[in-house]
């Protein structure tokens, strides 16, 4: 197997928080505060998705701690969006509000399937036992960005 060299991860590392520095640099308000949640939401994902993966230990506690504060965030999605929200650097479309009850409905079907996840996480024995719970999820969160989020 060959191995990457540790500063290639590093440098890959450092490139993705200065992007999303760049991305939240002008953000304010509302806009900030979304932004933050976004990223710590995406943070998330991408753990468990590392555990779904095998890139890290499968560990059933912290992944349905994971899920249950996904759950909570998905939650709160509709909230961070006041109407004509897009001002400095949103990556909001204004199909959010054209099409408010889908917007609604997929951040509930994000909450739901995630605290269908952090309780099956408590009885899993493996990452395999919950990988259908999370394709659910994060084609939730795809399903959102497709209609609802400017393309990067």
């Amino acid at each position: 197997m060959r191995k990457i060299p540790l500063t290639i991860p590093a440098v890959l590392i450092a490139t993705t928080v200065a992007f999303a520095a760049a991305a939240h640099s002008g953000a304010a308000g509302i806009v900030k505060t979304r932004m933050d949640a976004m990223g710590a939401l995406s943070k998330r994902m991408k753990s468990l998705g590392g555990m779904m993966r095998g890139k890290t230990d499968f560990d059933p506690d912290e992944a349905h701690e994971i899920a249950i504060a996904i759950s909570e965030h998905a939650r709160r999605i509709p909230g961070h969006f006041p109407e004509g929200s897009i001002e400095g650097p949103s990556e909001a479309l204004p199909e959010i509000w054209a099409d408010w009850e889908r917007f609604e409905a997929l951040a509930l079907q994000l909450s739901d399937g995630a605290s269908t996840f952090a309780a099956a996480a408590r009885r899993a024995e493996s990452a395999n036992d919950l990988s259908a719970q999370f394709a659910r999820m994060a084609q939730s969160c795809r399903r959102c960005h497709e209609s609802f989020r400017l393309a990067k």
